[in-house]
């Protein structure tokens, strides 16, 4: 399991390309809803969750932990003093 889930972290910046040419090419209809579905199913191994150290990783190395554990509960943060939207 381990050398697996190292493996897909090793990919994680190519699959993340794969990802952003599968949502253009549904942006340009190129392809339908259902295929886009299928095709980032195949892309997302374990929900996702080495793709999501990998970009962890990243924004560390960018200089900004500080930050993301700031904003880590609040969905709606795009820096560190903003406010989720009232309902």
């Amino acid at each position: 399991m381990t050398k697996i889930l190292v493996n897909l972290y090793k990919h994680a910046e190519g699959d993340l390309e794969t990802i952003q040419s599968i949502i253009i090419k549904y942006y340009k209809d190129e392809i339908s809803e259902n295929r886009m579905i299928d095709e980032l199913l195949e892309v997302y191994k374990f929900n996702g969750h080495a793709i999501g150290f990998y970009i962890s990783n990243q924004i560390v190395k960018a200089g900004f932990r500080k930050e993301m554990i700031n904003t880590f509960y609040n969905p709606y943060a795009t820096r560190p003093d903003s406010r989720a939207p009232h309902s």
